[in-house]
């Protein structure tokens, strides 16, 4: 099932504000209910 996209185009492509996104989206969802992540070469 598919969740959510983020348009992440005018941040800054560093780890921290991905991991930033991707730990709001987790904790926003619940850990135990995500399967995959899938994003570009960020």
């Amino acid at each position: 099932m598919f969740v959510k996209s983020i348009d992440a185009s005018a941040y800054t492509k560093t780890r921290d504000k991905l991991y930033e996104l991707l730990d709001a989206f987790v904790e926003e969802i619940g850990e135990q209910n995500v399967v995959q992540l899938v994003t570009d070469n960020g």
